[in-house]
This record gives structure tokens, C-alpha cells and sequence, in this order.
């Protein structure tokens, strides 16, 4: 599946400065928490719209979650090929 969100360095940035926070992981884990909820009640629904409208918002929590767990692998690649570029 290609990821909704895409961030750019700044974003990658912050990402990681925040990861470096305790509150930061209370707010992650309310992520999580909710990503799985809509997870398990997307099984559970019946209705062919509110079936793939939870689908997309779980999609969603999970690319934000994704992007939260790998910033600090992607911080370094996002610098390599902009160094690249330049060159």
C-alpha cells in the first residue's frame, strides 16, 4: 500500500526531538490505542461505507504510527540524498 503521508526533513526533525520526550510516548500510545480499536471494530461493521471510511482513518493512524517508528532511519537517507542532489 503506498503511505498517505509523506514528510520532509523539518517534519522528520521533529519527529525525532519528540520522540526524545516522556510525553511524547503517553500521545503514542493513544496513537497505537486507537489504531488498533479501529482496527478490531472495523471487523465487526457491517455497512459497506462506514467499513472503508474506518479503514482510512486506520490507515492513516497507521502510516502516522509508521512514520513515528522509522523518523529516525529516515532522518539520515532524507540527508544522504540531499547531499546527492546538490552533488
Amino acid at each position: 500500500m503506498i503511505p498517505i503521508i509523506t514528510l520532509d526533513k523539518s517534519e522528520l526533525q521533529a519527529i525525532v526531538l519528540l520522540k526524545r520526550m516522556p510525553e511524547f510516548k503517553i500521545f503514542y500510545d493513544v496513537l497505537k490505542r486507537s489504531m488498533n480499536l479501529l482496527c478490531v471494530a472495523g471487523v465487526s461493521i457491517k455497512e459497506e461505507t462506514q467499513t472503508r471510511w474506518n479503514q482510512g482513518r486506520a490507515q492513516e493512524l497507521i502510516d502516522i504510527v509508521t512514520k513515528i517508528n522509522t523518523a529516525d532511519e529516515e532522518l539520515p537517507r532524507f540527508k544522504e540524498k540531499a547531499r546527492q542532489h546538490v552533488e
